[in-house]
């Protein structure tokens, strides 16, 4: 017979999985619904957000299917000149670069987040971008970078608080 705890590890490992499964297909069920949303929002913020929203969704599931949302996100908010919302897209798409490790296209997208924030004197977003960077430059091994921008986005952070 089985030893006792293997089988317990077994089984945990199978409800782990099930469980895994379960919660991605309601957040399958649930970009759906917001997809179909889409069709019926008739306000340009709205629709942005939405299609935050919806890549949020995707992010760490279906990375590819995250950048096409956010992409659409950022071609939307350009074509409404929303310069907050533009830069908010170019920042979820840094992420996704980020998160797929992929960090020349993670900076690019952070530093034109980050010119938008600047111009628009969006002091906390141009922390985030700081940070971000610096968490970019930290991946990279390129430590005195990270630092300097952490070291940015911390005077900015303390500035505004």
């Amino acid at each position: 017979m089985s030893n006792p705890k293997s089988l317990i590890s077994i089984i945990f490992l199978f409800a782990f999985l099930l469980f895994i499964k379960i919660s991605l297909a309601q957040d399958l069920h649930k970009a759906d619904s917001l997809i179909g949303k889409l069709k019926t929002v008739s306000h340009d913020t709205d629709k942005i957000k939405l299609l935050f929203k919806i890549g949020s969704i995707y992010e760490n599931s279906f990375s590819d299917t995250a950048l096409y949302f956010y992409n659409v996100a950022f071609s939307e908010a350009v074509k409404v000149k929303n310069a907050k919302y533009t830069a908010n897209s170019l920042k979820h798409i840094a992420n996704v670069y980020l998160d797929k490790c992929i960090y020349n296209k993670a900076l690019e997208y952070y530093f034109k987040s980050l010119n938008i924030s600047i111009r628009l004197n969006d002091k906390s977003e141009e922390a985030l971008c700081y940070n971000s960077i610096g968490i970019v430059y930290n991946e990279m091994g390129s430590f005195s970078k990270s630092i300097e921008y952490c070291m940015k986005s911390l005077k900015i952070m303390e500035e505004i608080n």
